[in-house]
């Protein structure tokens, strides 16, 4: 590889570790401007690869898909196994967001074991978290954890501060599923710690998010609010648009909490809005369920009757029967408390 395409790529993972997104993406689109013509098929590929990767962090799927595509023909034609484990594992992201799990464990199973194959363990890593994040959805938290945990062993030692950061963050999630707010975070109070001293800005978002987010469950709502800030700012500067939206959750969550009811309600529509308009159905359907709970706490009966009611719908839709049965708890216990 010539030495200008080496940096260029050195270049693109550094502005995408500290979240500048929209610059990552122009040093890729330069890069497949510099082989355009050219026979470094590997090279344009590996571009196509990792511009879809910072399209999906931006929340940008119908972007990434034609990329994500294009680098797999090229892989495949020349049996590059890191190539298609990486390509894979874009793919099964993707409909994981989208909430087809199914879809996304058999592209990421056959990413894991290209990734075996090839030896390359950042690349083994990376499958094995986001396989992680599809069992973990599947209601399968004790094959999800080890999932994590493996990630972060495999990791060690190979520079991947970013995917180790994710790892750390994602077993946070697991906790939370768990019940186990306190120890969700403390972990996560871990990664904001780690985020800051490697510069990782786009994780640190997620994880100053993450934070808040247990901060208002337990109660503790003091830190929230500059939490809830640093976080929604980092999200607008990296076009984060996933992130964004869930900040907008969590701030409604925190406005919940303090029982404003007017910049809950606001801060929920907002959400619900970004995520239809990203298809991400999974994502949706916790918020109805989360606004079905302040509406009923309002004394709203009716309409938190109908957003529960559209929780339940689109968990069933996607396949995802934990969370159904998650959602009935919730109409009995808010039942049960004569709020519904």
């Amino acid at each position: 590889m010539p030495e200008n395409l080496s940096e260029l790529f050195k270049k693109g993972e550094q502005e995408t570790l500290t979240g500048e997104f929209e610059k990552a993406c122009a040093i890729y689109e330069e890069i497949l401007r510099t082989c355009e013509g050219t026979e470094d098929q590997l090279s344009t590929a590996r571009a196509r690869m990792l511009l879809a990767d910072v399209e999906t962090l931006r929340g940008r799927f119908a972007e990434a898909v034609p990329h994500y595509m294009k680098a797999f023909k090229v892989f495949s034609a020349v049996n590059d196994l890191a190539g298609l484990a990486n390509t894979f594992r874009g793919l099964g992201y993707i409909h994981w967001r989208k909430g087809d799990y199914s879809m996304a464990e058999e592209y990421l199973r056959n990413g894991l074991e290209r990734a075996m194959a090839s030896g390359d363990r950042e690349v083994q890593g990376r499958v094995l978290i986001d396989l992680g994040n599809v069992t973990a959805s599947m209601g399968r938290l004790e094959e999800a954890e080890w999932l994590y945990k493996q990630a972060i062993d495999v990791l060690e030692g190979t520079g991947a501060k970013f995917e180790q950061d994710r790892a750390l963050m994602n077993l946070g999630d697991i906790y939370l599923t768990r019940g186990d707010v306190r120890k969700a975070a403390y972990t996560w109070d871990i990664a904001i710690n780690k985020c800051r001293a490697r510069t990782d800005v786009s994780n640190l978002g997620w994880a100053l998010l993450n934070h808040s987010e247990a901060m208002a469950l337990l109660g503790e709502l003091s830190s929230v609010p500059k939490e809830l800030e640093e976080a929604r700012g980092i999200m607008v500067a990296t076009d984060d648009r996933v992130g964004l939206a869930a900040t907008k959750r969590v701030m409604a969550q925190w406005a919940t909490a303090k029982g404003d009811w007017e910049t809950a309600e606001r801060e929920f529509e907002s959400a619900l809005a970004d995520y239809q308009e990203m298809g991400l159905a999974e994502r949706q359907a916790t918020v109805h369920r989360l606004f079905a709970e302040m509406l009923a706490k309002k004394g709203d009966k009716a309409r938190a009757g109908k957003q529960l009611a559209k929780a339940e719908e689109t968990f069933r839709d996607i396949g995802n029967e934990r969370e159904v049965e998650m959602t009935k708890a919730m109409a009995d216990r808010l039942a049960q408390q004569g709020l519904l």
